[in-house]
């Protein structure tokens, strides 16, 4: 009989462990940083500038079931919160959303809240009474999202200007979110048609 070496004996060839251990810590590794990021998402800042292109046109349901148009928003400052009843930071974000909206509604602000993923306007109306939203809500489609740019988290907010243009894109939620967006309104206000 042939004799046979402790490596035959229990298994797979020695070296060949550590390689399925790396593969492991490697595959372990990346997905603690995917968790980390997706964490991060919600309390680092994400806005960025981009070359001004022209807002959507768009009409889709509010819900009361009357259409909402883009028409509707012309030479106003707009703030459009793309934001899912599932969603708790896109919640959490509603009395901010209220409060700019009472501050600057006089001045040429709209506020719209533009739900997606979220079902028909007779499934999101209980929620938005609940939430007390003082500003439109609409039921956000496909088309409207590709219009925008996609979304690619939530709560994701546009900020377009007078002239219909995105001035800017803020994705996720973080603390100083709605001061930098108050700056910008502000701004945005201030400029002439």
């Amino acid at each position: 009989m042939p004799s046979s070496t402790p490596a035959e004996k229990i298994g797979p060839r020695a070296d060949a462990v550590p390689s399925r251990f790396l593969a492991r810590r490697l595959g372990a590794g990346l997905l603690a940083a995917c968790c980390v990021l997706a964490c991060a998402n919600r309390f680092l800042p994400h806005p960025f500038a981009q070359a001004l292109q022209p807002a959507p046109a768009f009409d889709v349901e509010s819900l009361d079931g009357s259409r909402f148009t883009s028409k509707a928003l012309e030479g106003k400052v707009v703030l459009v919160d793309f934001w899912a009843t599932w969603c708790q930071p896109c919640i959490e974000e509603i009395p901010r959303w209220n409060q700019l909206y009472a501050r600057y509604q006089g001045k040429g602000l709209v506020v719209v809240g533009m739900t997606i993923r979220s079902g028909w306007a007779s499934d999101i109306k209980p929620d938005a009474v609940k939430l007390k939203i003082a500003y439109p809500v609409v039921v956000g489609n496909d088309d409207v999202e590709k219009g925008f740019g996609g979304i690619w988290g939530f709560p994701t907010t546009f900020l377009v200007n007078r002239k219909g243009q995105i001035y800017k894109k803020y994705t996720g939620s973080y603390p100083q979110k709605q001061a930098q967006i108050e700056g910008d309104i502000q701004k945005l206000l201030a400029e002439k048609p």
